[in-house]
C-alpha cells in the first residue's frame, strides 16, 4: 500500500510540475529555428543550425531508446556517445547494432569519480535507474560514475558540442561539475527530473545563465539550453 500511495504521489507531482515549468523555467529566446529528434518518448529540441558532422555529443540516460542518439547521427552526420550503466541497457544496444558512429559508455554520469549505487525504480518493466534514488526504493545495483570532464579524457577529447542528460536527478550534479570544469557546450538537453526539490532546477538554471546560456525550449520536464557566439 505504501509502495502505491508514494506511486501515486509522484504522479501527481509530475502533472503539477508539468504546469508549473514553463511558469517556473522562462525562455530567454523564441526567434532561433528548432528541429526535434527522435521519438515523442525519447525525443529532444534542439537549435537546427549548430552541428555538423565534426560535432562531438555526449547523450547520458539512455535506458531503451537512442532515437534522439540516432537522429542526431542521421541528421548531422556526428559522432554520439550514449552514457549509461543500467545492465539492461547495456544488453539493449548490445542486441541493436546501432550505426558505428554511436558508442556506448557503460558509466553513470555525475559531479564525481566514484562508484555509486543506483536504485531501481518501483515498476521493474521501467529501466531508468537513480543514483539519487528519487523513489525512495531499496533494490540497487552499483556501478561506477565519473564526471563528464574525466569521460572527455577517457575518450581523448577537448570539447564537448551538445550534451543531454536524463539521469533521474544526477543531472545538477553533472552540470554544476561541467561548469566548474570550465566546459561549455554548445547545446545542453536537460530533464529536471521529479519528484526532485524545484530548488534544484532553478538554481542549475541560474548557474547557467550566469555563464551565459540562453534557455531556448521548455517541452515537459525537458530543457533545451545553447550558448550562442
Amino acid at each position: 500500500m505504501r509502495s502505491k500511495a508514494r506511486a501515486a504521489s509522484v504522479s501527481i507531482r509530475i502533472r503539477v510540475a508539468l504546469t508549473l515549468y514553463p511558469l517556473l523555467y522562462r525562455r530567454d529566446r523564441s526567434n532561433l529555428e528548432l528541429v526535434r529528434i527522435g521519438t515523442d518518448y525519447g525525443g529532444w529540441w534542439i537549435p537546427a543550425g549548430l552541428l555538423d558532422a565534426s560535432s562531438l555529443c555526449y547523450c547520458a540516460g539512455v535506458g531503451t531508446d537512442i532515437s534522439f542518439d540516432t537522429g542526431l547521427i542521421e541528421r548531422y552526420g556526428c559522432s554520439v556517445w550514449g552514457i549509461d550503466p543500467t545492465p539492461r541497457s547495456i544488453e539493449w544496444v548490445a542486441k541493436l547494432r546501432p550505426d558505428s558512429r554511436f558508442t556506448m559508455i557503460p558509466v553513470g554520469v555525475g559531479g564525481a569519480s566514484q562508484i555509486h549505487r543506483f536504485y531501481a525504480p518501483p515498476n521493474h518493466d521501467h529501466v531508468s535507474h537513480s543514483l539519487k534514488n528519487l523513489r525512495r526504493t531499496s533494490d540497487y545495483f552499483e556501478a561506477r560514475v565519473l564526471s563528464l570532464s574525466d569521460i572527455m579524457q577517457l575518450l581523448g577529447h577537448d570539447r564537448i558540442d551538445l550534451v543531454k542528460l536524463d539521469v533521474e536527478g544526477a543531472e545538477h550534479d553533472a552540470l554544476s561539475r561541467l561548469l566548474q570544469d570550465g566546459i561549455r557546450p554548445r547545446v545542453i538537453c536537460v530533464e529536471f527530473d521529479q519528484p526532485e526539490p524545484y530548488s534544484w532546477g532553478l538554481r542549475t538554471t541560474k548557474s547557467l545563465r550566469k555563464v551565459g546560456y540562453q534557455l531556448i525550449k521548455v517541452d515537459g520536464l525537458n530543457l533545451t539550453f545553447t550558448l550562442l557566439p
